[in-house]
């Protein structure tokens, strides 16, 4: 019997309801509308197209543009539907089936409609949200280097003003877009290419919210697409990502193959802006190899290379790596000049995230330059953006940075709060890394707390994911556990 109810196909046929199969309870509401149009609109043909499509559920303006009618005419024969019982609506203008009528629904539609029409409404759908996806971009972070296209050729048929609007609409269709992002990649009829930029688009929003297996899945599936289709441009964008999932999960020379792959493809292409991105991100790899050098000089290439192309909005993101690069030189001053050109840039172009970002190493180098006060400002300001935008990854960096703040003014409860914080923000992520970081700002906040047990457990972790990760800072911090109580050494 549980085999049988794995199959989508036979849980109609098996399941009962008192009596009656569930098939015949269906297809009795579904007959009784099938063949009447709704100002023109067969409410058994929308049914049919829609529960064909895998997302969770649709809202009037994504239904509308996926059937490619007027939202108006869509409605109605929507809530036709709901009054058969045939759809719920959990609140006005939006709808979604139970899990086995939407089966009901995708057989009907595998029986009664050309592989044509469907394949058409799966596009638009993609086509869609990929259009509502680049102006969420362009609002909320418009620092992206992803790639920019006219796949709809009419409104959108939102409004999108606010962050909250935006950010709130983005946690609603998440799973939406993910699902038809995986179903677009198993179709031959969905040009890659398509499903790739979504991806792409999407990926700022899974990673800072930590959806990281989402991300994972949906760019497995744009790269298997990629390769069915021969696109090695749409293949180097779907492996991007994966190489920036696969830097996020400290794995940094399977990163740095894949980008260097992803590089030339996008010089075949002529895709500058991806060419700049993809030069952004190796030269993050070398800041994380400790060649700080070489990571100047490749943002600096890629600064060359993004003012050229006159992408402005691009420049931001390098200066403030550029930065980064030159403040581990020791070049304190010269970091942050190119912190604030970064943040000036940050604040033209409405770039909430990336004045975070940069807010944060601003704050950063002024603590090292022994500047707390304005260290302070700039961390607690990105740390209000951080809240407001869910950007999760650096809402725990700023808050470590709070900590040693908070720590070396002998606050130690206020820098203990923050390090708790920040470990609690980046254990569902994934980023060992960082993890281990801010388990040991919590080590050795808890230690000058006196409470030495328990910062030698949060050491103890952090040791464990670093010795793992072979990174340099484990020698130090095993030091630090193991010292004797008369030469205690810093982490600092």
């Amino acid at each position: 019997m549980a085999e049988l109810l794995e199959d989508a196909q036979s849980r109609l046929d098996v399941l009962q309801y008192g009596e009656l199969a569930l098939r015949t309870t269906f297809e009795v509401s579904y007959h009784a509308l099938s063949d009447r149009p709704q100002d023109g609109l067969p409410p058994g043909r929308v049914f049919r197209l829609l529960g064909f499509l895998d997302s969770h559920d649709v809202d009037r303006a994504a239904a509308a543009a996926a059937l490619g009618e007027p939202a108006s005419r869509v409605e109605r024969a929507l809530e036709l539907l709901v009054d058969a019982r045939l759809l719920d609506s959990p609140r006005h203008g939006r709808y979604r089936y139970h899990d086995l009528m939407r089966i009901f629904a995708s057989d009907l539609a595998s029986q009664e409609d050309a592989p044509g029409d469907l394949h058409a409404v799966l596009d638009r759908a993609v086509r869609w949200y990929l259009a509502v996806l680049q102006h969420v971009n362009a609002q909320l972070r418009p620092g992206r280097l992803v790639p920019y296209g006219d796949p709809w050729p009419g409104l959108i048929g939102l409004t999108l003003e606010s962050y909250g609007e935006v950010a709130a609409w983005l946690n609603t269709e998440r799973r939406n877009m993910v699902a038809l992002a995986c179903q677009a990649a198993s179709s031959r009829a969905i040009p890659a290419i398509h499903t790739a930029c979504l991806v792409a688009h999407l990926s700022g929003h899974l990673e800072v919210r930590g959806h990281w297996s989402d991300w994972e899945r949906i760019a497995c599936a744009a790269l298997a697409a990629a390769g069915e289709q021969g696109d090695r441009h749409a293949a180097a964008l779907a492996r991007h990502e994966l190489a920036l999932l696969a830097c996020h999960r400290d794995r940094a020379g399977e990163a740095r193959a894949m980008l260097c792959s992803c590089l030339e493809a996008y010089r075949e292409a002529r895709d500058g802006l991806s060419e700049v991105r993809c030069l952004s991100h190796l030269g993050v790899l070398a800041l994380i190899a400790r060649d700080h050098a070489d990571a100047a000089g490749i943002f600096r290439q890629a600064l060359e290379l993004c003012r050229a192309l006159g992408i402005r909005r691009g420049e931001s993101g390098l200066l403030h790596n550029l930065g980064v690069a030159v403040q581990h030189q020791g070049h304190w001053r010269d970091a942050i000049a190119s912190y604030e050109a970064s943040l000036a840039i940050h604040r033209e172009t409405g770039n909430q995230h990336g004045e975070a970002t940069t807010l944060t190493s601003l704050g950063a180098a002024h603590r090292e330059l022994g500047d707390a006060g304005r260290a302070v400002v700039c961390l607690e300001e990105a740390l209000r953006i951080c809240q407001a935008c869910g950007n999760v990854r650096w809402q725990a960096a700023a808050k470590i940075e709070l900590a040693a703040l908070h720590r070396a003014a002998g606050r130690g409860r206020e820098a203990a709060v923050h390090t708790h914080e920040a470990v609690r923000l980046l254990r569902p992520v994934g980023n060992d890394y960082a993890t281990a970081t801010a388990l040991r700002e919590m080590a050795t906040s808890l230690d000058h707390l006196g409470r030495h047990l328990q910062a030698r457990a949060c050491g103890l972790e952090a040791l464990a994911i670093l010795e793992s990760l072979d990174a340099p800072e484990a020698a130090t911090l095993r030091r630090w556990l193991y010292r004797d109580d008369a030469a205690r050494l810093s982490l600092d």
